[in-house]
């Protein structure tokens, strides 16, 4: 029994100095393993040998250094995990040392620092998991670029909001707009967002100025900023992909990021103070080593009145057709808040942009202001899509690029006949028949036409030309029957290119006329008439041995008269449009037609007629005016009233003035001799006689219109 109490007091005192003990460590966790092979994006070709396979965790290569190992695509590759080995809490919480479990891992090809390609796959961290996993890129078309962090300003000497620059290392052009900044918050991946929206394109080895607001503020001594592609799939299952990562921290034992997951085993940039930044140098390199790639520098501050130079190319700008090895203008305008001259660069892609711009074409320091120029001797290539790209840079290292808004041709090719009508050593060809030159591209009109000639001369040509400029279709006069003939293309002819390329040697054809002079119709021009006119018409215009005129008069209801002879005549009955068709023949029975119209319109009087209502309201309009003319007359010769109308208030009228006349003397009295029948003279019931001349008046006149007289 002593040796059972004895052997508990022992176990107890055993255990209550563990008890005291601090708690044990453990060795870090097992790592995350993938393996597998890795192909392009058409899911069959195995990455070369050599390609660099990437693990990241949140902008953090936590991998091991790996690569393809075989021909047939083979990878391995680690992931660490997080030093997270206390029961309790973890061990190391000041730093981040790799994956979490469900942490989201991208496995790309290329460090991210220079190249990367990112893969479809979209895994999930666990400590030991060994996961057989073949990849398989993303398309090209839809990989993230890699813009980078240039320079970042905690505390401007300004006052006003902090602010840092990206920068585009690559050759592209980089459109912002499709990123944006992020930081991590202590035990969080998911922190405040600043939209990059609106901030445009930066060109290659250019800068861009983002001005931070409230939603997203950096602590001065010591913080991490995460630069994000959004991700439109499917490049890492459609997460959005970070593309760069800077953490920084002020030294001397004052800094402030020793937390998790801001601060990782990625290297530390320093801090910036008042005035300062945070910068990468100068070529925006990126080794994925912070403390190398960034030093401290003066602010380089805000840009003054925007974001850079401005430049504008004018010219070429697209649609132009330039001939190879000739000089043409290359003119741009451009313009810059801080610098009165700037660097220019001019570059030219043959492949619409696509290649990035490869062939240089000069560069030097001009004064900004419009219409600046080169004087370019445009290269002897051949390309339907070239563009020109002019960049200017200014002393603060901002930089501007404007390209051809479309494809302009070079040409360097002389043209060339592809066919002609008639065909080299043609005989028995109608000595009306058209000239059909075909060229194998678009020529210049006016040096082709003057280029052409025949030979015996056959009078004035009359060109017509297809939309294209290619086909060139050549009338003439009759040409003369069993004759020998020399068609000529000189090499004058040149494209539409500017100035143009001419033919390389002149082009002729031989050939020999038909024996037999063609007849050939004109039935003069379209007419107008009225029903019952006669109508002539003329066939006089005709040409070649014609032995009979035959005139098809087809009228509006259908019917069809038939005329005969170069000038016959027709007088329509109706009125409508008459469609007529004149055919002429030789005595052998070659023929031709023309034709022309006939437009009928009404006679005079059904003309009249149509208006007849119109005629009956003016003569309606006239008779209502003479009549009130009429009446207004006798108003004005009859006497105003003398007395008011009854129970009229107002002043009594005045009397008209009496006027005296002197009575003159009667006409002699005439003898008259006796009326064998019939009233008597003088005046008829309702008249009366005027004493001073003797005319008859109505009894109600106040004066005779004859004379004047009073009554």
């Amino acid at each position: 029994m002593r040796y059972v109490v004895l052997t508990v007091a022992v176990v107890l005192l055993i255990g209550g100095a563990l008890l005291s003990l601090p708690p044990a460590n453990a060795g870090p966790p097992q790592p995350y393993n993938l393996y597998g092979r890795a192909f392009e994006a058409d899911g069959i070709t195995p990455l070369p040998v050599g390609t660099q396979i990437t693990t990241w965790i949140d902008g953090v290569p936590y991998g091991n250094v790996s690569a393809i190992f075989t021909a047939s695509g083979d990878y391995d590759v680690d992931i660490f995990g997080n030093w997270v080995t206390d029961v309790v809490s973890p061990n190391t919480p000041e730093i981040k040392e790799g994956g979490d479990v469900g942490d989201l891992i991208l496995v790309a090809a290329g460090d991210f620092a220079t190249t990367a390609q990112v893969f479809t796959a979209n895994k999930t961290w666990s400590p030991g998991d060994l996961v057989n996993e073949n990849l398989q890129l993303a398309p090209l078309a839809v990989q993230p670029p890699l813009l980078k962090i240039a320079r970042i300003v905690t505390r401007p000497a300004d006052g006003l909001p902090q602010y840092m620059y990206v920068c585009n290392p690559t050759t592209d052009f980089i459109n912002a707009n499709q990123f944006y900044l992020q930081k991590d918050l202590s035990g969080r991946y998911d922190g405040p967002i600043h939209s990059l929206t609106g901030l445009g394109t930066v060109p290659p080895g250019g800068l861009a100025y983002v001005n931070f607001t409230a939603t997203l503020t950096l602590t001065p001594t010591g913080d991490n900023l995460k630069l994000v592609w959004v991700n439109p799939g499917p490049a890492f299952d459609g997460a959005d992909v970070i593309v760069d990562r800077v953490e920084f921290n002020e030294t001397g034992g004052t800094g402030t990021l020793f937390w998790e997951p801001g601060n990782t085993i990625a290297s530390d940039a320093p801090a910036p103070d008042v005035g300062e930044e945070t910068r990468r140098d100068g070529t925006c390199t990126d080794t994925n080593d912070s403390a190398a790639d960034f030093t401290i520098a003066a602010e380089s501050g805000r840009p003054v009145g925007g974001l850079g130079p401005t430049v504008e190319l004018v010219t070429p700008n697209g649609g132009e057709d330039w001939t190879g090895g000739t000089m043409h203008t290359i003119i741009w305008n451009m313009a810059d808040s801080q610098d009165s001259a700037l660097d220019y660069t001019i570059e030219l892609d043959l492949n619409g942009g696509a290649d990035g711009y490869p062939i240089f074409v000069d560069s030097g320091n001009l004064g900004t202001g419009a219409g600046r120029t080169f004087a370019w001797i445009v290269p002897r290539e051949n390309s339907t899509t070239a563009r020109i790209r002019v960049c200017v840079v200014n002393t603060f290292g901002f930089t501007s690029c404007d390209a051809s808004a479309a494809n302009f041709i070079i040409d360097s090719a002389a043209p060339s006949v592809t066919a002609i009508v008639p065909a080299d050593a043609a005989a028995d060809v109608d000595v009306l028949a058209d000239f059909v030159i075909t060229f194998d591209e678009a020529m210049n009109r006016v040096t082709t036409q003057s280029a052409v000639t025949l030979t015996p001369a056959a009078g004035t040509f009359s060109f017509s030309w297809d939309p294209g400029s290619t086909v060139l279709t050549i009338s003439h006069v009759p040409l003369r029957v069993s004759t020998s003939y020399t068609l000529t293309i000189g090499t004058t002819a040149t494209d539409g290119s500017l100035p143009g390329n001419t033919l390389s040697a002149p082009v002729t054809v031989d050939f020999a006329t038909s024996s037999v002079i063609p007849v050939t119709a004109e039935a003069g021009p379209d007419q107008t008439a009225r029903v019952g006119e006669t109508v002539q018409f003329d066939g006089a215009g005709s040409t070649g041995p014609v032995d009979n005129y035959t005139w098809e008069i087809r009228a509006p209801g259908g019917a069809t008269i038939l005329l005969y002879g170069p000038q016959p005549t027709f007088r329509p009955t109706v009125a409508g449009v008459f469609n007529v068709t004149l055919t002429v023949r030789d005595a052998g029975g070659n023929e031709d037609q023309d034709f022309a119209t006939l437009t009928v319109t009404g006679s005079l009087l059904d003309a009249l007629a149509n208006f007849a209502w119109l005629i009956l309201i003016v003569v309606a309009g006239l008779a209502f005016l003479l009549i009130l003319l009429f009446r207004r007359r006798r108003r004005a010769e009859q006497p105003p009233p003398t007395t008011r109308p009854r129970g009229v208030e107002g002043p009594k009228p005045i009397p008209p003035e009496r006027v005296e006349v002197t009575p003159v003397a009667p006409p002699p009295r005439m003898e008259v001799p006796p009326a064998t029948a019939g009233p008597a003279p003088g005046p008829r019931p309702g008249t009366k006689m005027c004493p001073a001349c003797g005319t008859i008046v109505d009894a109600g006149d106040p004066a005779c219109f004859m004379c004047g007289a009073k009554f």
